[in-house]
C-alpha cells in the first residue's frame, strides 16, 4: 500500500542556519562537520568570537553601555584561558580590544530598539510536505518602525560579497525564522524586515555593516530555497565535495577532500594502481 504522506513516518529534520550555508557550500563538508563529527577541537580564533560575543551580550543584558576600559578588563579576566601562543595572544587581545570598541560605538549610536540577544529559537517550516525544525541563536534581535531586525556579529577576517551577502545563507534563515515565529516571544507578531552582518574586525572606528534585504511579500522568498535543495541533499544522501572559490582555503577537511589533490582517498588511489598496465602485464610485475 502506497502512503500518501510520503514523510509521515519521518521525524522533522532539524537544521541551523550554519548548516544550510555549510550545505548550500558543500554536502560533503556538512556530513564531515555535523553528521560524521570530524570537526577539531576549539580553536584560539573560536574562542576569540565565543568571548566578544559574550561580552557584547552582556552589554545589552545589562542595558548600559559601559566604558570600553571596562570592556577591557572583563577581556583581561579571561584571555588567557584561550589556545593562544605568547606572541599571537597579545596581536590578537589586542584585536579583540579594537572590536569591541568598534562594537560599543556602532551600539550607541544603533537607532533600532534592541529586545534580545543571544536569543534561542526551535520553530518548524513545512518544506514541500517535509518538516524541518530551524534551530539556533540569533546575536540580537532589533525592532523598528518597518520590523524586526536580526543582527548577527563576526568576528572572522573574511567578508561576503555584495552578491554573497543578498542571498547569505544564514542570515537567509534567520529571517525565515522569524517569519515563523521564532521572534515572538519578544516582538509578537512584527514582519521580518531585514538582517546584518555587524564585522566587528573591519572598519575604523565602526564597524562595517553589511544589510540583507527583508522578505518581499511579492516574491518567493530565496531562503525557502536554499532550504528545500538542503533537505533534498540530506534525504536522498547526495554528500558530494563541491570545490568552492574561498572557502576551499579554510576548510578543516581538505586532506580528506576528494575534490583536491591532497584529499585523493586512499581507495581511489589502490584502484588507480591495481589497473593494468597498457602493456598488459601484471601490476608490479617487474618491480
Amino acid at each position: 500500500m502506497i502512503q500518501d504522506d510520503p514523510f509521515a513516518d519521518l521525524k522533522p529534520l532539524r537544521l541551523s542556519g550554519s548548516q544550510v550555508s555549510a550545505l548550500m557550500t558543500c554536502p560533503l563538508q556538512w556530513f564531515l562537520d555535523h553528521e560524521a563529527k570530524g570537526e577539531r577541537a576549539t580553536s584560539g580564533a573560536q574562542g576569540f568570537g565565543s568571548v566578544v560575543h559574550a561580552i557584547a551580550a552582556e552589554v545589552v543584558r545589562s542595558g548600559a553601555t559601559p566604558e570600553l576600559a571596562e570592556l577591557s578588563r572583563h577581556l583581561d579576566d579571561v584571555w588567557d584561558q584561550l589556545d593562544y601562543p605568547a606572541w599571537v595572544g597579545r596581536r590578537e587581545k589586542q584585536a579583540a580590544v579594537e572590536a569591541l570598541g568598534r562594537f560599543l560605538t556602532w551600539h550607541a549610536e544603533n537607532p533600532r530598539r534592541v529586545v534580545a540577544a543571544e536569543h534561542p529559537f526551535d520553530v518548524v517550516v513545512d518544506v514541500d510536505g517535509r518538516d524541518v525544525r530551524l534551530t539556533g541563536s540569533m546575536d540580537r534581535v532589533e525592532v523598528s518602525d518597518d520590523g524586526v531586525h536580526v543582527v548577527d556579529l563576526k568576528t572572522s577576517k573574511s567578508k561576503p560579497t555584495g552578491a554573497q551577502l543578498a542571498e547569505h545563507p544564514q542570515l537567509g534563515i534567520y529571517q525565515l525564522a522569524v517569519e515563523h515565529g521564532a521572534a515572538a516571544s519578544v516582538v509578537g507578531d512584527a514582519p521580518c524586515a531585514g538582517a546584518e552582518l555587524v564585522q566587528l574586525r573591519s572598519g575604523d572606528d565602526r564597524p562595517t555593516v553589511q544589510a540583507q534585504a527583508g522578505p518581499d511579500p511579492d516574491e518567493p522568498f530565496f531562503a525557502l530555497e536554499q532550504l528545500r535543495r538542503s533537505v533534498r541533499v540530506v534525504d536522498s544522501e547526495q554528500l558530494v565535495a563541491v570545490e568552492a572559490t574561498g572557502a576551499c582555503g579554510y576548510c578543516q577537511f581538505r586532506r580528506v577532500c576528494p575534490a583536491h589533490d591532497e584529499g585523493t582517498s586512499v581507495v581511489v588511489r589502490q584502484r588507480e594502481r591495481m589497473q593494468p598496465p597498457p602493456d598488459g602485464s601484471t601490476p608490479g610485475e617487474g618491480a
